[in-house]
């Protein structure tokens, strides 16, 4: 885009030149106006004297012109050429005539083809109606200065909710000048500065002071508000029916497929001359569009169906005189790009592959509390390595491991970068629909798609998703490829998305969990390992079916240990009898405090951790009337605490490939729970669902806190004598603030939030329309709000034949035998020694400069791919997701920005370091396959 500070600005040197030079001017103008404001606006000038630049800043351009940027995007308020746009603007938007109370019959009218191409409009510049103009954002405030001075007007007012435009437009207009050309008239100059009043209360008060009949408007900025009001008074709204309409009209416009850049040309300017054009390229994008739906219909027949039959809602299409494309949203009249497309596109894909932006903004891997796992001590040796020699990225690389597009617009950017790079895995993402079917008639992606699928690559799309599901839906298309692609993953964004802007953050801070939990040799040799031992023990029942018939049965309390717990444990204490009880982590050592036995006990981690915090419970007899519902792959000394462990499967990739081949030989269908992570409560609540268990109450479960003091319950191992044993605040991170369940908010963690957001998808697609939540703590989408002693209990239903006749019939108490003597059978030691060696072998064939470094890991891949369909799942479960991370690593090596000499010492030093990890690894596993992991501490986090 050239809406960029980096296309508009030179390069250092050259710019502090131009910076020196242009800035006396606009500072003198910037010092008379504060002492015009100080002389004769007091109020306004004490508001602006404490005043400081906040999310933006002016800034010069290469041209010597001022313009504004958004500090955190850098995206720019004008295009280039600013004082133009501005002058034009002013020129040919025109002014708008509403009388108050009274429907415009001035609408303008759009010609358009079947496609949703705009052919032309009836739209005209309107002049002066009125002695009063109302001037809708002021931006560096050049087209209000220049309307005012080319016409009569009496009265104005300046309207302009941003402080940072405000205090940038005393740099650009003389703001005397125009006080005194309409004080001369007798008139008023007046201002409204700031969010503080709607703008339809602002309105009404001049109506009010003036005794307007009518006045004239003039939009410069496409605030929301301003777009929603001026559609009002076209209407003929007034008062509070305006102001409630803008308020209504507004939240639709925090949609993805509504929000416009906030200046843009007008489309008087768009249109010139442009009739003849469009009727030319109509029928040479049709016949793009139609060339596209076959080949979606071959790959993505879903999406060939829905775009053969939609139709543009919001967003057309125009072409300029000049033969430049754009798409338009006739409600807001607002454009998406500059007037110059083709400038847009390769100013977008210039800066792009120059600077390319990482998708997880750090590749750390540390491991916490599992540090000392071979794996994670060399991943912080080869961290060590790149930190040591500097990981600048010299561009975009040739070759691209992993590729995200976030909104296309029309494409063409986009599809400039599949061109010219080799990109592995595209995930596209275009929240706007409209935007997705025009670049269906821009973008070929019929050539795309066929050269994905020629070469086996992988592309998947999420059309029409504001936020709620682009994780899960870049899990389930990345599942085969492991999160370590995400190390050389990047994120190209078409235009920055104010209302998306936290969906985004989220975005990327899920992606960087994803990453954490990543799966590596020692999660997939323990997953077998304990598996087996676990299948081993006779209290071993293994899931094998679900339920659908146990709607209107006993409920199921869900217990965390949020500090909400501590405010319900009296009711908890009566209720017990009354529903089936799984405690959840910590929260088990809460209830035995307070002489509560759960029924069964939820663990989700793997490391033997678990069975050091457990057993600070001194009461052996207590943890033996109680059950563990944990997945398979838990530590059999957590397991064998409890009474009988229920185990779940919980995932079928990469440590636990065997799954396919025992539920194939054993003829069982155990559930596999959505979304178990981030903690255990996701775990607990995602098993119950999946094996059909719909009335679940959840107590504790607050993924939040009031008061970072009190973060868990007070009972917990958080706290000695209900006292932090440690601070809490220095070990969370980042605090974020989201809707509360009772409350406006509460405070969280990003974990947190990710567990809440999980939990709502998975309730909402499980059919948990009956899952209640009693916690007072972060909002849970999907659960219904409920205090629990709002909650009635049917006193008569039996907890011990619920658990007989629905619970223990989808877990087998016979089968866990035989799954461990068929597991024993697959952990052939020779086999994987000898599949292992062959594979390192490859790495022999890497050239002294690795210019095959590429083709290397290729083989690579493909070996492993062919080890599993010719059967060897345990090998290839204990070694794909450790050789992703070291292919991933590799390659971001070789893209580091340094000298070819250098860099080779690099990918020679990181190589060695990772075929020691892998050698140690494989030893590990030779030595003893059915070792137990043996973390021990009860460290309950870990620190920051």
């Amino acid at each position: 885009m050239q809406t960029t500070l980096r296309f508009q600005v030179e390069e250092e040197e050259k710019q502090k030149h131009i910076d020196k030079d242009s800035f006396p001017v606009y500072d003198n103008k910037f010092n008379k106006n504060i002492q015009f404001l100080k002389l004769h606006y007091p109020d306004l000038f004490k508001k602006v004297a404490h005043s400081r630049f906040d999310s933006h800043s002016i800034f010069f351009t290469k041209h010597g012109e001022l313009n504004i940027v958004q500090l955190n995007s850098g995206e720019t308020l004008y295009p280039l050429n600013c004082d133009q746009s501005q002058l034009s603007h002013a020129h040919d938007a025109g002014l708008t005539n509403y009388r108050i109370g009274k429907a415009s019959n001035k609408a303008p009218c759009y010609h358009r083809d079947q496609s949703g191409l705009i052919l032309g409009t009836d739209s005209i510049a309107e002049g002066q109606s009125c002695e009063t103009l109302v001037c809708l954002g002021l931006g560096l405030g050049a087209s209000s200065e220049y309307i005012i001075h080319s016409s009569q007007y009496k009265n104005v007012i300046l309207c302009e909710p941003c402080w940072d435009f405000f205090l940038a437009s005393l740099y650009r207009i003389d703001v005397s000048a125009i006080a005194e050309s309409i004080h001369s008239k007798g008139g008023l100059l007046a201002f409204d500065v700031g969010e503080e009043t709607p703008i339809s209360d602002t309105l009404q008060t001049i109506q009010e002071h003036l005794n307007l009949k009518e006045f004239d408007v003039y939009q410069h900025l496409h605030y929301e508000e301003y777009d929603a009001v001026t559609i009002g008074l076209s209407q003929g709204l007034w008062g509070d029916d305006l102001k409630s309409f803008v308020d209504n009209t507004v939240m639709s416009y925090k949609k993805p497929s509504h929000e416009t850049p906030l200046f843009c040309q007008s489309i008087r300017t768009e249109l010139k001359g442009a009739n003849d054009n469009a009727s030319l390229v109509s029928s040479d994008l049709t016949a793009r569009f139609n060339e596209n739906l076959q080949a979606f219909d071959k790959f993505f027949p879903d999406i060939s169906r829905a775009m053969a039959t939609y139709r543009p809602q919001h967003w057309l299409l125009t072409v300029s005189g000049q033969g430049q494309y754009n798409l338009f949203h006739t409600e807001r009249e607002a454009f998406w790009y500059t007037t110059e497309l083709s400038q847009d596109i390769q100013a977008a894909y210039e800066a792009f592959v120059e600077s390319p932006v990482q998708t997880v903004p750090s590749n750390n891997v540390g491991g916490g509390k599992l540090s000392h796992y071979t794996f994670y001590q060399y991943a912080q040796k080869v961290t060590a390595i790149m930190n040591r020699y500097g990981k600048t990225m010299k561009g975009l690389p040739d070759s691209v491991p992993s590729m995200i597009f976030l909104s296309l617009g029309i494409g063409l950017a986009q599809e400039k970068l599949i061109k010219n790079h080799d990109v592995e895995y595209l995930y596209v993402i275009e929240p706007n629909i409209d935007f997705f079917y025009w670049a269906m008639h821009f973008v070929n992606w019929s050539d795309i798609l066929d050269s994905f699928n020629e070469s086996e690559k992988h592309i998947n799309f999420s059309i029409g998703d504001d936020g709620t599901y682009f994780i899960e839906d870049m899990k389930s298309s990345m599942s085969k490829l492991n999160g370590f692609y995400l190390f050389n993953s990047f994120l190209f964004i078409d235009r920055k998305h104010k209302n998306m802007a936290s969906n985004i953050i989220e975005f990327r801070e899920e992606l960087s969990n994803l990453l954490t939990l990543s799966e590596h040799f020692h999660y997939a040799h323990y997953a077998l390992s304990h598996t087996i031992e676990n299948f081993k023990s006779k209290n071993c029942l293994v899931n094998v079916s679900h339920s659908n018939n146990v709607d209107g049965l006993l409920p199921i309390f869900v217990v965390g240990n949020g500090p909400s717990l501590d405010s319900s444990i009296e009711q908890l204490k009566e209720l017990q009898e009354n529903a089936l009880v799984v405690s959840c982590g910590t929260a088990l050592y809460s209830l035995w405090k307070n002489g509560i036995t759960p029924d069964f006990h939820a663990e989700l981690e793997q490391n033997r951790c678990t069975y050091s915090i457990i057993s600070q419970i001194p009461d052996k007899e207590y943890l033996k009337k109680i059950s563990l519902l944990a997945p398979c792959w838990s530590h059999p000394d957590t397991a064998k605490l409890f009474k009988n462990h229920y185990a779940v499967f919980i995932t079928s990739s990469g440590g636990m490939q065997y799954l396919s081949h025992l539920k194939h030989r054993f003829g069982i269908n155990p559930v596999l729970p959505k979304r178990p992570n981030p903690t255990v409560t996701n775990f607990a609540v995602s098993s119950l669902l999946a094996l059909g268990f719909q009335n679940l109450i959840l107590i504790g479960v607050d993924l939040g806190f009031k008061d970072i003091t009190h973060h868990h319950s007070k009972d917990s191992l958080y706290y000695k004598d209900r006292e932090e044993k440690f601070s809490y605040q220095k070990s969370m991170g980042r605090r974020l603030m989201v809707r509360g369940n009772f409350t406006h908010y509460v405070y969280t963690k990003p974990e947190f939030r990710i567990s809440a957001k999980n939990l709502g998808h998975t309730i909402s697609e499980g059919g948990g329309g009956l899952v209640k939540n009693t916690s007072d703590g972060a909002k849970i989408e999907g659960a219904e709000g409920v205090q629990l002693s709002d909650i009635h209990f049917d006193k008569s239903l039996s907890k011990k034949s619920f658990i007989t006749d629905y619970f223990d019939k989808l877990f087998s108490s016979g089968l866990s035998e035989e799954l461990y003597q068929e597991l024993c059978s697959l952990c052939d030691v020779e086999e994987v020694e000898r599949l292992f060696n062959q594979l390192m072998q490859l790495f022999e064939e890497l050239d002294e400069s690795f210019s095959n470094l590429n083709a290397v890991i290729k083989q690579q891949k493909k070996f492993l791919y062919d080890s599993y369909h010719k059967g060897h799942r345990v090998f290839y479960g204990l070694f794909v997701s450790t050789f992703n991370y070291v292919h991933a690593t590799l390659l971001k090596v070789a893209h580091s920005q340094q000298e070819e000499d250098q860099q080779i010492a690099i990918l020679n030093e990181t190589l060695k370091e990772l075929c020691e990890m892998l050698t140690l690894c494989h030893d590990a596993f030779k030595e003893n396959p059915l070792a137990l992991e043996d973390s021990d501490t009860t460290e309950l986090v870990t620190p920051s």
